[in-house]
C-alpha cells in the first residue's frame, strides 16, 4: 500500500511486509497529519524514494528477498538519500541485531511490540533533529558563501587599491615627467616666459629672456626690464596683465618696432584675487611683415582682377571661344564665376553652339584642370551598354570580359566628366547617376566594391529639361543635382557681330589645300543667313566652300540636290517618320558617294560626330560590302 500527501510536517515512508503492522502505523500517523506512504518490500521501498524522499524511514529488519540492513546500507550510500534518518521496528531484541542497524546507519532502534506514543515521539524527535541538521547546514552554506563573497570582496578591493597605489606611482613619475619636460620646453624656448607678482615685479624668467635682456631681471618691474620704461607695458599688455582672465594680444614694443604674440595667463586665489601672472612672448615680426605684405598683394590682386574684368568687355577670344558681342562677354564673366566654383553646371543651347568647347574652357579654367576632361555623348550610348561604359567592368564580369575596363567615371575622377545630351539618359541610369552625385558611389559590372569618385559634372543639352520633368522622363531630383549654374549658349543668329571673327579663325586655323578668299559678297552672304547649325554649321560651310569652290548652306542643298521625291511619298505607309526616314537616308547616301565614301569628312560636313555617322550607317543598311 502507497499514498503521497503533499504535508508540511514531514513525509514518512514505511516498510514492513507485514500488511497489520503496516496498517496500524499507516493510520496512526497519518491521524498526527503525516504524510505517509508505505512498502511491503525493500524494492518497492527504494523505488518510492527515488521517485519522491522522505523526511523518515520506518524499516523493518525481516523481510523476504531483502532484509531492511540491506535496505538502510543501499540508502545510505545514494548520494541524496544518505541523510534521510532511519529507524529500524522490529521484534528481535537481541544486542546484536541493534548493533547492526546502527552499524549499517540507522539512527534508533524499536522493539515490537511498540507504544504508538513512543514511535510518535521518536518521530517527532528524529524530524526535529533533520530539520535542525538541515538548517544548521543550509547556514552554514550561507556562512561559507558570505566568507566566500566577502573574501572575493576584499580580494577585490585590494586589486582596486593595489590599482589605484600603481596609477598614483605611475601619475606622480609622469607629472615629474612633463615637470621635466616643461622645465626643458621653457628653457629651450625661443620665446621669452617670465612670471610676474600682483605689483608686476618679474619673479621668474626663461633663459631666452635672459639672453635677449643681457642680464637676470628678477625683481625688477616688467615694464622697466622688458620696455626700458617707467609707465607700464603697453596697453594691451598692461590690460591682460590687470585683467585676471587668460588673453591673447599682439603688441608692439615701443622702442625697435618689433611685434610680440603674449599669452598672458594669472594665478588667483579662490576670491578671484591675482597672486600672480604667467607671460609667454613669441616674435612674431617676420609673420606680421609676411601678412602687411599679403595684404598689398591682395589688394593688387583685386585691382587686378577689376581692370581684368573691365578690360573683358573688349575682349573677343576668352581661350578657344571666339566672340565679343555682348552675349559672349556675358559667357566670358560666367566662365570665371563658373570655373572658380565646383558645382555642377548645365549648358543649354542649339546643336552646334559650342558647348563642348564651353566645357573644356572651364575646366581648363578650374582647378581639376591637372586631371582629365571626359566628354560622353549620351545620345550615342545604345542603352544595353551604358551602365558598363559609365562604371566599368572588372575581368569575367561577362562572356568575353577577359580584362578589367575602367569607365567614364574612373577616368573622370578628379576631374570633369561633361556629359552632353543628357536629357536622352534613360530613367534607371539617372537614378543611379544620382547616388554617385549624391556620394553613394557605384560598383563595377561583376565588382562588389563601392567607388566613390571626386568629380565635377558639366552637362549638356538641346531640349528643354524641364518639359522632360513634366512628361516624366527625367528625375526631378535628377534635374536639380545637375542645374546648379545654368548657362544659356546664344546661337549664332543672335550674335551675328561675330561672325567675320569666326571666319578669321576658321581661315586662318584651317587645314585648306588650297585656301580661297572670303569676298565681301561671300561674307554678306555668310553674315545674312540664318545659320540653324550654328557656329558648326559655319566652320562646315567654310570647309565645303574650299572643296566645291562655292557657298553652299544646307537650305540650299535640300533645294537643289535633295528635292523631295515620288520614291519619298510613294511609300506603303507614307508617315512623316518614314518620309523623314528616307529622307535622312538619301541626304547620307549622296553625301558620301559625293565624297568617295570618306566618313571623317562627310561627318565633319554634315556637323555629326563619326560614332553618331556610323550608327545612321547601319541603321540605314548603307554598309559598304
Amino acid at each position: 500500500m502507497t499514498l503521497e500527501q503533499s504535508n508540511p510536517k514531514g513525509d514518512i515512508l514505511i516498510v514492513d511486509d507485514t500488511l497489520p503492522n503496516l496498517e496500524l502505523l499507516f493510520s496512526m500517523l497519518t491521524k498526527e497529519g503525516y504524510a505517509v506512504r508505505g512498502a511491503p518490500n525493500g524494492h518497492t521501498a527504494l523505488l518510492l524514494i527515488s521517485q519522491q524522499m522522505p523526511d523518515l524511514i520506518l524499516l523493518d529488519v525481516r523481510m523476504p528477498d531483502m532484509d531492511g540492513y540491506e535496505v538502510c546500507r543501499r540508502i545510505k550510500s545514494g548520494k541524496d538519500t544518505h541523510g534521510i534518518p532511519v529507524i529500524f521496528i522490529s521484534a528481535l531484541d537481541e544486542l546484536g541485531d541493534k548493533v547492526e542497524g546502527f552499524a549499517v546507519g540507522g539512527l534508533d532502534y524499536i522493539t515490537k511490540p511498540f507504544q504508538a506514543e513512543e514511535v510518535s515521539a521518536r518521530i517527532e524527535t528524529h524530524l526535529s533533529r533533520r530539520r535542525l541538521r538541515i538548517e544548521l547546514e543550509d547556514r552554514n552554506i550561507q556562512l561559507k558563501q558570505e566568507i566566500s563573497e566577502r573574501k572575493r570582496a576584499e580580494t577585490a578591493l585590494q586589486q582596486v587599491l593595489d590599482q589605484q597605489e600603481q596609477r598614483i606611482q605611475e601619475r606622480t613619475s609622469e607629472l615629474r615627467e612633463r615637470e621635466s619636460q616643461l622645465e626643458h620646453i621653457i628653457e629651450a624656448s625661443d620665446g621669452f616666459i617670465f612670471t610676474c607678482d600682483a605689483a608686476h615685479r618679474i619673479e621668474f624668467m626663461n633663459n631666452a629672456l635672459i639672453k635677449h635682456l643681457g642680464y637676470d631681471a628678477t625683481g625688477q618691474s616688467c615694464h622697466r626690464a622688458l620696455f626700458k620704461s617707467d609707465e607700464l607695458c603697453p596697453r594691451r599688455l598692461s590690460d591682460g596683465l590687470s585683467s585676471g582672465k587668460t588673453a591673447k594680444v599682439e603688441i608692439q614694443d615701443p622702442n625697435d618696432g618689433k611685434w610680440y604674440y603674449s599669452i598672458i595667463s594669472p594665478l588667483t586665489d579662490s576670491s578671484g584675487v591675482i597672486l600672480k601672472t604667467q607671460v609667454m612672448m613669441l616674435d612674431i615680426t617676420e609673420r606680421k611683415k609676411e601678412e602687411d605684405a599679403l595684404r598689398k598683394k591682395e589688394k593688387y590682386l583685386r585691382q587686378e582682377n577689376i581692370r581684368l574684368k573691365t578690360s573683358m568687355k573688349d575682349r573677343y577670344k576668352f581661350g578657344d571661344i571666339i566672340g565679343k558681342s555682348s552675349a559672349m562677354q556675358k559667357i566670358y564673366k560666367i566662365i570665371i564665376q563658373a570655373a572658380a566654383s565646383d558645382a555642377n553646371m548645365i549648358l543649354y543651347g542649339e546643336s552646334g553652339t559650342g558647348k563642348e568647347l564651353l566645357a573644356e574652357t572651364i575646366h581648363g579654367m578650374s582647378e581639376r584642370s591637372k586631371y582629365h576632361l571626359v566628354p560622353v555623348n549620351c545620345a550615342a550610348i545604345p542603352g544595353e551598354l551604358i551602365e558598363r561604359e559609365f562604371f566599368g567592368h572588372v575581368k569575367g564580369a561577362f562572356t568575353g570580359a577577359e580584362h578589367s575596363s575602367p569607365g567614364y567615371l574612373d577616368k573622370a575622377d578628379k576631374g570633369t566628366l561633361f556629359l552632353d545630351e543628357i536629357g536622352d539618359i534613360p530613367l534607371n541610369m539617372q537614378v543611379k547617376l544620382l547616388r554617385v552625385i549624391d556620394g553613394g558611389g557605384y560598383s563595377p559590372l561583376g565588382s562588389t566594391m563601392n567607388k566613390k569618385p571626386n568629380l565635377r559634372i558639366i552637362a549638356a543639352t538641346h531640349k528643354d529639361l524641364k518639359q522632360l520633368v513634366r512628361t516624366g522622363l527625367m528625375r526631378e531630383d535628377f534635374f536639380y543635382r545637375i542645374h546648379i549654374i545654368p548657362i544659356k549658349v546664344p546661337p549664332l543668329r543672335d550674335r551675328k557681330e561675330d561672325i567675320p571673327l569666326l571666319i578669321d579663325h576658321f581661315m586662318r586655323t584651317g587645314t585648306y589645300e588650297n585656301r580661297l578668299p572670303v569676298s565681301g559678297k561671300i561674307l554678306a552672304q555668310l553674315i545674312n543667313y540664318n545659320w540653324p547649325g550654328n557656329v558648326r554649321e559655319l566652320q562646315n560651310t567654310l570647309h565645303r566652300y574650299h572643296i566645291v569652290k562655292r557657298i553652299d548652306f544646307v537650305s540650299d542643298l535640300s533645294e537643289t540636290d535633295m528635292d523631295v521625291t515620288d520614291e519619298m511619298i510613294n511609300l506603303e505607309t507614307p508617315t512623316l517618320k518614314a518620309m523623314a526616314r528616307n529622307f535622312e537616308k538619301k541626304i547620307l547616301l549622296q553625301m558620301l558617294e559625293r565624297h568617295r565614301w570618306q566618313k571623317k569628312a562627310v561627318a565633319k560636313i554634315l556637323g555629326i560626330d563619326r560614332r553618331t555617322l556610323f550608327n545612321k550607317i547601319k541603321y540605314h543598311g548603307l554598309e559598304q560590302d
